[in-house]
């Protein structure tokens, strides 16, 4: 889960006045733009924006709850084994 807003720990924050000053300084990565100490908005790397929406569209996805849901009844039947358990078996 820490990886969903990893991207906030290395977010660049600049005043709307500093972005209007120099913009392609202030423009990199994750941006929030502040006005009045409130966050106007945010900038994103075109790569940063994909990351981020895919992780959301996967975390949202009802296929892979099903998915999920499937596989955890099946190693429930013991048709599958987790890494662990094949771990412990094999004594790793």
């Amino acid at each position: 889960m820490s990886n969903i807003f990893q991207f906030l720990m290395k977010e660049n924050i600049v005043s709307i006045t500093d972005l209007q000053r120099n913009p392609l300084k202030s423009l990199h990565g994750v941006t929030r733009i502040m006005r009045h100490g409130k966050t106007f908005g945010f900038f994103f790397d075109p790569q940063e924006y994909d990351e981020m929406r895919e992780m959301i569209e996967m975390l949202t996805s009802r296929s892979l709850d099903q998915r999920e849901e499937l596989v955890n009844r099946e190693i429930k039947k013991g048709k599958y084994k987790t890494l662990t358990e094949i771990a412990k078996k094999h004594g790793t």
